[in-house]
């Protein structure tokens, strides 16, 4: 999982994707506290790249699926069932 996360860009907005795929991981192992982190800065970070003016920070969006299914994963997660 967390190979993932070393091996992505170093600019935040690309680590957005990065988050919630090492997320799911956690999640799949039975981790629940880190798969909750990474998901909240999935999210952190997918909020703040919509915020930015500059041009490239968009590309790295989550799309709209990875999106629903992170909003979807941390509210299982919350609830104890992720």
């Amino acid at each position: 999982c967390r190979r993932g996360l070393e091996l992505s860009p170093v600019n935040a907005t690309a680590k957005a994707w990065t988050h919630f795929h090492l997320a799911r991981c956690y999640a799949r192992r039975g981790r629940k506290a880190e798969a909750i982190r990474h998901v909240e800065q999935a999210l952190a970070r997918q909020r703040s790249s919509r915020k930015s003016t500059e041009p490239g920070q968009r590309k790295s969006e989550l799309s709209q699926d990875d999106l629903a299914d992170a909003e979807h994963l941390l509210e299982q997660l919350q609830k104890g069932n992720g």
